[in-house]
């Protein structure tokens, strides 16, 4: 093999790490856990339950690093707040499972996180694993790295 094929090839693999991941698409992410971290009670006197936390995020700029996963976007992507949302609330709690995470929550929290009703535990498993565990956007590393809240 060449020099010149070995430089090609690592030329074409940084490209493509740089596309995963554009400098707007890390602005996004950044800008959301500012948001996290200015909700955090910093005296840690009286904790913010991860319920009310979660609410007040504003997932809307990430929305579209998920364009790509759907094929009909545009008739899904309301529904990818509340489930952003409940991804927020999974990590805050730190439950090992999305299951317990679920079962936590009271049908007046899924209304509190945005959802219509109370969504199926299949539909966010799906979201989390499969939506944002596949993308190499980021997202659930930046996101993986949320403070604790009770």
């Amino acid at each position: 093999m060449h020099t010149e094929d070995i430089e090609y090839k690592i030329l074409k693999y940084r490209e493509s790490v740089e596309r995963k991941i554009d400098i707007e698409d890390e602005k996004r992410i950044e800008g959301f856990l500012a948001k996290v971290d200015d909700a955090r009670d910093p005296g840690g006197k009286k904790p913010i339950p991860a319920v009310e936390m979660a609410k007040d995020l504003d997932p809307t700029a990430l929305i579209p690093l998920l364009k790509d996963s759907y094929k009909d976007f545009n008739r899904v992507k309301d529904r990818l707040v509340p489930r952003f949302r409940f991804f927020a609330y999974f990590l805050l709690k730190r439950r090992p499972t999305i299951i317990e995470a679920y079962r936590d929550l009271n049908d007046e929290d899924f209304r509190a996180l945005g959802f219509k009703k109370r969504e199926t535990y299949e539909t966010l498993r799906e979201f989390i694993n499969e939506r944002i565990g596949d993308q190499k956007s980021g997202i659930r590393a930046s996101l993986g790295n949320l403070t604790y809240i009770t």
